[in-house]
């Protein structure tokens, strides 16, 4: 674990000096202090295995390190001074997505049991809910839920968890088991998606069970795989669609 700590530190610096050189950052920062933070919330949410596995050269698998970087590098620009409390932010997630406290239960009840660890992988969990996220900018996923479940309600988080034939959890009822959870890493990689809307992916789809091929990935051992990517002419365009002036008087 020491050697671990050793290579993300080194792997954080380097990503300091990068963003510093590229004035994402004040000249003035404390490389050291900022390092340090980084490295202990990274260490307390991301895999084990999979960060021997990706920094085996103090280097992340190419994919995986380009997503990875915009959460490291919002780490390392987030002011901990005006942290404020998953409670408050959660309030701010209700009033952003349109969702009632009962639906954002349901959400994160599903996403926890379809990611890895049933609550307990950060990694996945926060990409379970990055999945769900993205299918509410996609004009194919938003049409499907809109004509099944009324229009207004495709680019709703919740509705696209509920609708039918898209989550194991939903159709076999499992996401009960996981309802009123509301701490854990996979509880918090929910709020911390959500509230930054930091992506990790930009895919559609994932399965639990399959192999390495081209256009699937997996963020870590023993996730999920990920698939399907939404292309940028798929993405619904929220400054020009009309379908977005009814999703907001829908809510």
């Amino acid at each position: 674990m020491k050697s671990l700590k050793l290579k993300l530190t080194c792997y954080i610096s380097i990503i300091l000096l990068v963003l510093m050189s590229k004035n994402h950052l004040d000249d003035k920062v404390d490389i050291g202090m900022v390092t340090n933070n980084a490295v202990h919330k990274l260490m307390d949410r991301l895999d084990f295995g999979t960060l021997q596995y990706s920094l085996g050269d103090i280097k992340l698998q190419e994919k995986i390190s380009n997503r990875l970087m915009h959460i490291i590098a919002s780490l390392l620009e987030h002011d901990y001074s005006k942290e404020i409390s998953n409670d408050e932010k959660l309030n701010i997630i209700l009033e952003k997505y349109g969702l009632t406290y009962e639906q954002f239960e349901v959400v994160t009840a599903c996403t926890i049991a379809e990611a890895k660890g049933e609550g307990t992988c950060y990694i996945d969990a926060y990409a379970v809910i990055n999945t769900i996220y993205n299918r509410c900018l996609s004009e194919k996923w938003i049409n499907e839920v809109d004509n099944y479940m009324g229009e207004g309600t495709g680019m709703n988080l919740y509705y696209q968890v509920v609708m039918p034939g898209q989550f194991s959890p939903i159709a076999s009822e499992k996401y009960i088991n996981y309802l009123g959870i509301n701490e854990g890493e996979g509880y918090q990689a929910i709020i911390d998606f959500l509230y930054s809307e930091e992506p990790l992916h930009t895919q559609l789809s994932f399965n639990c069970y399959g192999q390495e091929e081209e256009g699937k990935i997996q963020y870590v051992d023993g996730g999920n795989w990920y698939y399907n990517e939404l292309e940028e002419d798929e993405k619904l365009d929220l400054n020009e669609s009309a379908k977005y002036l009814e999703y907001v008087n829908y809510r």
